[in-house]
């Protein structure tokens, strides 16, 4: 008995051993092509879904842009040709990452979906703080005009020798500064904001932070002169003397 297991692994041993090495090996272990290929489909599987997930967003995006009432018609134009470009891209993409067939060139396509479109990370960003400026800037426009409206009857009360510098004179001034304050801030803001492309980003991730701060800056300045506003009207109503 023992001489016959004996016998068979003899034989077995001597079998293998006549095996050409790279057939041993590929009993051994799990062929690499699969392996790449089963990577190769995980990557173009992720891949496709980011894509999707950002068609989806500018899809809603470009929704949002066209029911605005708070963009500018020239604003508009160009967020909407941005968002239009940026989809096409992306649509080119997904085309083209579905057809790959090398690991290399899938992952490269991957990265790209990030760092060369910033959908997340600016395009929307861009386009909500685009239309926050137009709003902040037609606030600050129908400010001046009422500021104007207010000159004359103000001027009326400094028309007056006996009332010196009225109280509705120093307010309808401090008004006058916080919109030139406000003007400052939002000067010329929209055109470099709409401007940006993923490149600056990727240079500099803080590059949207001056713009929110001179929005911010601007609220509060126009949130000012509006205060300044409406107690010069109700002073006005009133008819209380200024002294």
């Amino acid at each position: 008995m023992k001489r016959t297991r004996l016998t068979r692994a003899m034989i077995g041993a001597t079998l293998v051993s006549a095996l050409p090495l790279a057939a041993v090996s590929a009993v051994s272990s799990p062929s690499p092509s699969i392996s790449q290929a089963q990577h190769l489909a995980n990557l173009q599987t992720r891949g496709t879904a980011e894509i999707t997930r950002r068609l989806t967003a500018l899809s809603s995006a470009q929704v949002a842009v066209t029911a605005t009432t708070k963009l500018s018609v020239e604003d508009k134009a160009a967020l909407t040709a941005q968002i239009t470009a940026e989809t096409a891209s992306l649509t080119a993409l997904k085309t083209k990452l579905a057809a790959d067939t090398d690991l290399t060139t899938a992952r490269t396509d991957v990265q790209s979906i990030v760092s060369d479109y910033r959908v997340y990370a600016l395009m929307l960003p861009k386009a909500r703080l685009a239309a926050a400026l137009d709003h902040v800037m037609a606030l600050e426009s129908a400010l001046q005009k009422l500021h104007d409206k207010l000159l004359t009857p103000v001027g009326a009360e400094d028309a007056n020798p006996a009332a010196g510098v009225s109280a509705d004179r120093a307010k309808l001034d401090e008004m006058a500064a916080q919109l030139a304050a406000a003007h400052a801030a939002t000067d010329g803001l929209e055109a470099k904001l709409l401007a940006l492309q993923p490149t600056d980003y990727n240079a500099d991730h803080t590059v949207l932070t001056q713009y929110r701060q001179s929005l911010t800056a601007a609220r509060s300045d126009l949130a000012a002169a509006r205060n300044d506003a409406k107690a010069i009207i109700d002073a006005l109503k009133a008819g209380k003397p200024k002294s």
